[in-house]
């Protein structure tokens, strides 16, 4: 193959060595933006994935230019603040998922302050990838696969660091008999 042009060409043609090419040549810089971005190795590596899974499915309207390193990289980074955009408004207030519901009934109201600060420490002490997608599924609103298009993550991931998520948190709310 001479070049990246003719690599495209290949891609829109369905043949997978063009694919292939650009992959080797681009995933390592596909991954660093982002991991620039998201600053999370996984969700790095999800991100490539998704990136070049979507190259795939949209080859028919990637132009053939002069430079297609420019080209990705400008996709990529815009795709990244795209994902980034998603997230933050999804998780605009945290704190409403947990406080919308009714307080409890039958313990004291010094006792739900308790573990209701409780539980904001132990949320807060998740890591932040984890903490927004344990709340956006805890708050009912969204499925993995809503949660995994939002952040840009694939479902496995989702799943993975959701049943971490509640893990670490119920280790954390054990000492309130919780």
């Amino acid at each position: 193959m001479k070049d990246d042009a003719d690599a495209i060409k290949l891609m829109q043609a369905e043949k997978e060595a063009g694919f292939k090419h650009l992959y080797q040549k681009y995933s390592k810089m596909i991954y660093y933006i982002g991991l620039e971005y998201f600053k999370d190795d996984n969700q790095a590596k999800d991100f490539g994935q998704d990136f070049f899974a979507s190259m795939w499915e949209n080859r028919q309207k990637i132009p053939i230019q002069s430079s297609i390193k420019n080209y990705l990289s400008t996709v990529a980074r815009r795709d990244c603040i795209d994902i980034l955009r998603r997230q933050k408004v999804l998780l605009k207030d945290k704190k409403a998922y947990f406080f919308d519901t009714p307080k409890t009934t039958g313990i004291s109201e010094l006792e739900n302050k308790e573990l209701s600060k409780a539980l904001v420490e132990a949320l807060n002490s998740l890591p932040p990838e984890k903490q927004k997608i344990f709340l956006l599924w805890y708050s009912g609103r969204y499925r993995n696969k809503k949660i995994s298009e939002a952040l840009g993550i694939g479902i496995g991931t989702i799943k993975n660091q959701k049943f971490r998520a509640i893990q670490q948190l119920q280790k954390k709310m054990k000492k309130y008999g919780r």
